[in-house]
């Protein structure tokens, strides 16, 4: 009975590890706002880890297509601390914290999902307003709004 009961506290105890990881904060339409490491103004991503231990988001998958959740790999070794955000460059880089893919300048969808294809998290969001980003009014919660000043890397609350 015990062998049993084993993998599904594993199963269980992964899941709710990875639920714990949110898409807290994007800014698509990154004209002149946010620079990145290669002095480029791209779209960017910030990931929450709302929960109370660490997350291990390598080999996590990123996508803009629900028929595809697998588009893009994170392969560079990413471990999220409890309250820690991480951030993720989409401009067709393909390399490191940088999508092979840009996100939509018209809205669209962004999917977060592990290797099994468990979707850990998806945000539909508006057609973007230039150099602001959208993002949870408070950090892993469920309401959104457009931040005339992004908090990127930084809590969205009370902002």
């Amino acid at each position: 009975m015990k062998k049993k009961i084993l993998p599904l506290l594993a199963m269980l105890t992964t899941f709710s590890v990875y639920a714990s990881v949110n898409i807290n904060e994007m800014m698509v339409r990154n004209v002149s706002s946010k620079i990145n490491e290669n002095y480029n103004f791209e779209g960017w991503v910030e990931l929450y880890n709302s929960g109370a231990q660490a997350v291990d988001l390598s080999n996590c998958f990123f996508s803009d297509n629900q028929e595809d959740i697998y588009l893009w790999q994170n392969k560079a070794q990413t471990i999220l601390q409890p309250g820690e955000f991480a951030i993720f460059y989409f401009d067709e880089l393909d390399q490191n914290n940088h999508a092979s893919f840009k996100l939509d300048s018209d809205g669209g969808i962004l999917i977060l999902s592990d290797q099994s294809g468990t979707i850990l998290d998806m945000v539909k969001y508006p057609k973007p307003i230039r150099n602001a980003s959208y993002g949870r009014t408070n950090d892993g919660e469920d309401n959104f709004a457009f931040f005339i000043t992004p908090t990127q890397g930084t809590t969205n609350n009370n902002s």
